[in-house]
């Protein structure tokens, strides 16, 4: 028990109380709680502010963070929050971008992570392209198609990124170099360059696979029209 005094048994009503001021053990744990609750509410505020991430987002998190019951004592719950936010309104971020943006790690955050929220290369597609000047409605599509192809089978051992990082490399070849990829994508240069290199043959057929699935998707829809 923290307060102005030493922590003292009433020997009258049983209870904890504070030397000091007298104030109950109960009351004090509230009072902390509700500072806890406070400053993590700022944090998670100042954390969507400055990374322009929208009000809608911010509350969601704020709902999720006083709704768990887990480490409410540090930023690493409130950091997942946000995450679950992210995901929750279309917009996801990745592991690595919420760590950046709370200055905790991803080990931290993954202690809460359950395969239920997983995000898929596709959900993180739209910011990397934004940042690579990629604006054609049909490589947009193919390199999310193969990267979530990708992700579900080939790489499900690597982080999402990581599968758009590569889709992105194996559909643009020389057009984009892959430490550019790598930043846009949030991985590093050194595992792009693993990958592609080591399933160099398999990511050649998988991109085979979903051209082929594209152009028949295509042709229904023209046959449709």
């Amino acid at each position: 028990m923290n307060c102005c005094g030493y922590a003292i048994t009433d020997q009258r009503t049983g209870d904890v109380v504070c030397s000091g001021c007298g104030r109950l053990e109960q009351n004090l744990r509230d009072t902390q709680n509700i500072v806890c609750f406070t400053r993590r509410h700022e944090f998670i505020e100042t954390v969507c502010a400055n990374n322009h991430i929208a009000k809608v987002i911010e509350e969601e998190a704020i709902f999720h963070f006083f709704k768990g019951t887990k480490n409410r004592e540090n930023n690493t719950f409130a950091a997942y929050c946000i995450y679950l936010a992210c995901k929750t309104h279309n917009a996801a971020r990745s592991l690595v971008e919420v760590a950046k943006m709370c200055f905790v790690s991803v080990f931290q955050i993954t202690q809460y992570n359950t395969n239920e929220i997983e995000i898929s290369p596709s959900e993180l597609a739209e910011r990397a392209f934004e940042k690579l000047d990629i604006t054609s409605f049909t490589e947009k599509k193919e390199i999310k198609q193969l990267a979530d192809a990708l992700f579900c089978s080939l790489l499900r051992c690597s982080p999402p990124q990581s599968a758009l990082a590569v889709a992105i490399s194996a559909i643009h070849k020389n057009a984009l170099t892959k430490n550019c990829i790598a930043y846009a994508c949030d991985t590093s240069p050194s595992c792009l360059r693993r990958l592609c290199r080591v399933y160099k043959h398999e990511i050649e057929e998988f991109k085979s696979l979903s051209f082929e699935q594209s152009s028949v998707s295509l042709f229904y829809q023209e046959r449709k029209l």
